[in-house]
């Protein structure tokens, strides 16, 4: 979402990482909504950053109403044909979408009443700079909501070596690329360092403990896959053998529940 950004799962973006983000969104979706629905409101202008396939577009689209509008933008192509299908399917009219740079934002003719993003400024490098290019297209009074996570907070019951290893590939490539999967831990405070008001937060750590939800522990190691081999981190052996050994031991096994990443959830008004 940024310029030299890091979305580690880029490469698999499409349909395979459409399915991998509506089971993430049956995960965080309920967090997110119980989140964001008190700020909707009729006939806002909202802008969602890193919309990717479009889980919540339509979810905001629906609550402000026809009468509002909802500006959504995302770096990834293939990601933005889903969401603009998911759009069609829902009969929405009153979306936006733009393949668009997180830097480039001051381009669009729009100030927002309201600014959500869900686990994307912790793929940026400058997640500050990032903070402060949104800001600058709210209203006063405008609100900004982000969630960000602490993906070191994830861990098994009772705990697993092969999904502890799955955890440090994250942090070790989050190190190698210059970016914090860590980010909720200081969202808050960069929020009012940055000069937002009425700043509060909450934290959401989801439990998976179905295959149906624990499958997204395997695809999310597939996806990152590429990441992980470019830096070096891992081999395509070692990676075969760790979604061959997160399926056996934790998708398929009823004995092992997953808590997973914490969401910091941080809102915050302009000016």
């Amino acid at each position: 979402m940024i310029k030299k950004y890091n979305y580690i799962a880029r490469a698999s973006a499409g349909k395979s990482e459409k399915l991998r983000l509506a089971i993430q969104n049956k995960i965080f979706g309920p967090g997110t909504e119980e989140f964001i629905t008190p700020f909707l409101k009729s006939n806002m202008t909202a802008l969602i950053v890193g919309c990717g396939t479009g889980e919540k577009t339509c979810f905001i689209a629906k609550n402000i109403g026809p009468t509002g509008k909802v500006v959504a933008i995302d770096l990834d192509e293939k990601q933005l044909e889903q969401a603009k299908i998911k759009v069609t399917e829902n009969a929405i009219t009153n979306v936006e979408i733009h393949q668009m740079d997180l830097m480039d934002v001051s381009t669009l003719p729009y100030l927002f009443d309201f600014a959500f993003s869900r686990l994307v400024l912790t793929h940026v490098p400058d997640p500050i700079t990032a903070i402060k290019c949104i800001i600058n297209k709210l209203k006063s009074r405008g609100r900004l909501a982000c969630e960000e996570p602490v993906v070191s907070a994830a861990y098994s019951i009772p705990k697993s070596p092969v999904f502890t290893r799955h955890i440090e590939l994250l942090k070790q490539y989050g190190c190698a690329v210059g970016v914090d999967f860590d980010l909720g831990n200081k969202l808050k405070r960069i929020f009012t360092s940055v000069g937002l008001e009425e700043v509060t937060e909450q934290i959401s750590q989801p439990t998976m403990a179905t295959p149906e939800i624990k499958k997204l522990i395997p695809m999310s190691l597939a996806a990152c896959a590429k990441g992980y081999l470019a830096q070096g981190l891992a081999t395509e052996s070692e990676i075969e053998d760790l979604i061959s050994r997160l399926n056996t031991e934790i998708v398929n096994n009823e004995n092992y529940v997953i808590k997973q990443v914490k969401v910091h959830q941080v809102t915050g008004l302009r000016r």
